[in-house]
């Protein structure tokens, strides 16, 4: 008797499993789950004058899109108020030091800003939020992270003459990831020691900066600059250790981040908890039944985005043709010999080895015909001038010569030796450098000729073909580096300079001859050298060749 009771009540057990499994899918909700609850009325809630006082507000609760978001306790507002009058007014100091220092550096320094408003969002989550998952989390930190992305960019390519500033500024903003600290297993320092390691980064530029900036004329702004950056990861390394030591601090009473993101409007905002607590209750009216209107079902086995393959039903029109081409396809196979009956014969003048034309020579047709070629070179013509010319004085201090084609009258007037001159890109150009300089540097240029006085450094030539360069003045050093044609004349002053060559060829050196009346004596730059191992080291000579 027993044991039929136990058999009658373990099938209820299974029939009300059933039942609630079948309510589970019609409702969208898993079996075995409870109810949704009843939304939380809301309270009524006095404005806050700015999120930084969020903090000192009493802790309420409003209901946003059918979810309760409480309102931060003392301890999490205070970790923002603390971000808000510790970091941001660094935050203020740097961008005040930045100003006066042009546009070079002005892009650097507008990054820095950029990501620090957007920290200041995720601290405001942080304070109002419980923690999130993976997915909501890299959601959140994904303005900063493309912040962090553009500083890095700004390093790349071509140097401008802020390139410091900007290597300083990307290793430096690389601590704001401490708030995707998750561990002692993340891989990752704990927040503090991460802010403090990205300073230690970014302070080997800072230190360059220094160097170069200190003693020189209009280098004041530039040192505060760096001290500034350097008090700014100061306070956010203090701020992180006394409010998020052992990772973020995330409100353990605080309401979902998909609805904190959803009515935070921007990352700039400095009022976004306050808006909700300003929309009236009536606007997350519940329904007739007590609750939020339940989710759709999920979508049929085999619907778009599925995995599973329904097929296609036999009667569908798209099966009949499937089924036609299966069925002639067979009977085709089932013919025997005669399936081949249709294949057209091979002559013996179709063979390859009884062909006449086999000579070897590609036809006269497949040569590319001039007219066809030359569309090919104006569209390179083209790509070449694509970009206008440029010829101006950066800061006072470089002089920039770009994208110039035929241009035979290119005249530069140096009037301070400190400065520098940098030609890019340049196609059959003539370009001259009046007076005395610190560098002049030919790059990525093509068919140019260049002409110069005197240089304190150097005469750099880079990736420049079929070039030209005449010093008429003093030069210590020339450095020729993979270019492929150079033709160097030196004057009578410059005969002590030290030529560098690597990965170049056809690279010629003219010199003037013992008087005034002789011939200049041309003499090419070794390109081949032999080495030799011997005692115990190698030897390498340039190659030299004898006739006779």
């Amino acid at each position: 008797m027993t044991g039929m009771f136990e058999q009658a009540v373990s099938r209820l057990e299974a029939v009300a499993l059933r039942l609630e499994a079948a309510e589970g899918r019609l409702s969208g909700r898993p079996a075995g789950s409870l109810p949704p609850p009843p939304p939380v009325a809301a309270a009524a809630a006095p404005p806050a004058a700015h999120a930084a006082t969020v903090g000192a507000a009493p802790q309420t609760s409003r209901a946003v899109t059918g979810c309760s978001i409480t309102a931060p306790t003392a301890a999490a507002g205070g970790g923002l108020a603390a971000y808000n009058s510790e970091v941001m007014p660094k935050l203020d100091a740097f961008m005040v030091a930045a100003a006066p220092l042009g546009d070079d550096v002005g892009k650097p320094s507008a990054v820095v800003k950029a990501a620090f408003d957007g920290q200041r969002h995720i601290v405001e989550a942080i304070a109002s939020c419980s923690r999130p998952d993976q997915g909501g989390l890299q959601q959140l930190v994904g303005p900063v992270g493309e912040q962090m992305g553009q500083a890095n960019a700004l390093t790349e390519g071509r140097r401008s003459t802020a390139f410091h500033h900007c290597k300083a500024v990307a290793e430096a903003l690389g601590g704001l990831s401490w708030v995707v600290y998750s561990g002692p297993s993340c891989g990752m320092n704990p927040p503090g020691q991460h802010v403090a390691d990205a300073w230690s980064s970014a302070e080997f530029w800072a230190n360059k900066l220094l160097v170069e900036h200190r003693n020189s004329d209009g280098g004041k702004g530039h040192v505060e600059w760096v001290k500034s950056l350097k008090a700014l990861l100061g306070a956010l390394e203090g701020y992180v250790k006394a409010h998020h030591a052992s990772g973020p601090s995330w409100n353990p009473a605080g309401g979902p981040l998909a609805s904190f993101e959803g009515n935070s409007g921007s990352s700039n905002s400095n009022n976004a908890l306050a808006a909700p607590a300003a929309q009236p209750a009536a606007a997350t009216k519940p329904t007739a039944r007590g609750g939020p209107p339940p989710p759709p079902p999920p979508p049929p086995a085999g619907g778009p985005g599925s995995l599973l393959d329904r097929g296609t039903p036999a009667g569908s029109p798209s099966a009949a043709p499937a089924a036609d081409s299966r069925a002639t396809l067979l009977a085709a196979l089932n013919k025997g010999d005669s399936v081949t009956g249709g294949l057209r014969k091979v002559t013996d003048d179709m063979k390859t080895k009884n062909r006449a034309d086999r000579t070897g020579a590609v036809p006269a047709a497949a040569v590319s015909s001039p007219a066809k070629a030359a569309p090919a070179a104006a569209r390179g013509a083209a790509a070449v001038a694509a970009k206008p010319p440029r010829l101006e004085l950066e800061g006072g201090r470089k002089w920039v010569i770009e994208h110039q084609v035929n241009n035979k009258e290119i005249i530069v007037e140096v009037t301070d030796p400190k400065q520098t001159a940098y030609i890019y890109a340049c196609t059959g150009s003539t370009i001259q450098v009046r007076g005395k300089l610190n560098a002049v540097t030919l790059d990525q240029c093509t068919k140019t000729a260049l002409v110069f006085e005197n240089v304190v450094a150097s005469c750099e030539i880079v990736n420049s073909k079929s070039v030209q360069v005449q010093c008429t003045g003093i030069v210590p050093t020339v450095a020729i580096d993979k270019v492929d044609g150079c033709q160097l004349y030196l004057s009578k002053e410059s005969l002590g300079a030290s030529v560098l060559t690597a990965k170049s060829s056809e690279v010629n050196v003219v010199t003037p001859g013992a008087t005034e009346e002789d011939d200049f004596l041309e003499a090419a730059i070794p390109e081949q050298f032999i080495s030799t191992y011997a005692n115990g080291k190698w030897t390498t000579e340039a190659v030299t060749h004898s006739g006779g």
